[in-house]
């Protein structure tokens, strides 16, 4: 069974001080005189004691105090825990609605306080982890990386995209003579760009950006390896891509 409180709140506390009609009071929390007011004067101590215990719930006290009052205070020596008090009771600082105020108060502050260790945590372990060595390459990328450097392993594919292109959209024109290039502007030897219907499929393909060219050396490499159907899908792409062009972005995009 909790401890009996006659009191809850300073409005109640002031209104018991000031109906005993005795100025002379202390408020004692356990061993300790917290406050005390010596004068005669009961609507000064009122005020002083109203001060303390807005003091007190800056911080959310949730102590129980003892209010005493002194009817007859001694005159040489000041009140301390034996002198007699005419009257006495137990109190808390807040009411019941600032009592679960502060309790709520104080379990958000405990949340609050966890989920930034949470963070702070994870925000270490991430930096932990950015100073970590890489994980090692899978072996099987290792070993379609090693084969795709090989020379003829290169030629091999280049030639079924060049043929696969051709399937497609036809075989392209035959390379322009010089004078032809000369006559049009175009120095012999110079490359187009991707997309360029004058060249054949070698030459967009050397038209591509260097990125891309790996990109694609890289994923045909990895469709061949893996992907028994690769032309027939490959095809259906394809087909996509000249029969409706904006479903075809569309797909791209969502890959």
């Amino acid at each position: 069974m909790g401890e009996f409180i006659h009191f809850r709140g300073k409005d109640a506390i002031l209104q018991a001080y000031e109906s005993q009609g005795i100025p002379c009071c202390s408020l004692v929390s356990g061993k300790d005189i917290v406050f005390c007011y010596d004068g005669d004067d009961i609507d000064a101590g009122s005020a002083e004691l109203a001060d303390f215990i807005d003091r007190l719930k800056v911080g959310h006290s949730q102590g129980v105090y003892q209010l005493r009052v002194y009817k007859y205070p001694p005159k040489d020596k000041d009140i301390n825990l034996s002198t007699k008090q005419n009257l006495s009771f137990k109190c808390r600082i807040l009411d019941p609605d600032e009592d679960m105020d502060a309790t709520q108060q104080r379990a958000d502050g405990y949340n609050y306080k966890k989920r930034i260790e949470q963070l702070e945590a994870k925000l270490a372990e991430a930096e932990t982890g950015e100073d970590e060595e890489p994980e090692p390459m899978p072996v099987w990328q290792q070993t379609i990386n090693g084969v795709l450097q090989r020379p003829d392993v290169q030629n091999y594919v280049m030639g079924k995209i060049f043929n696969f292109v051709e399937k497609i959209f036809g075989p392209g024109p035959a390379p322009a003579p010089a004078a032809a290039h000369a006559m049009n502007g175009v120095p012999e030897g110079a490359q187009g760009s991707p997309g360029d219907p004058n060249l054949n499929p070698e030459q967009l393909y050397q038209a591509l950006p260097p990125q891309e060219r790996e990109m694609l050396d890289a994923a045909m490499g990895i469709l061949l390896a893996n992907d028994p159907q690769i032309g027939t899908n490959l095809y259906k792409v394809a087909s996509l891509l000249k029969s409706n062009p904006n479903k075809y972005r569309a797909f791209a995009s969502m890959i």
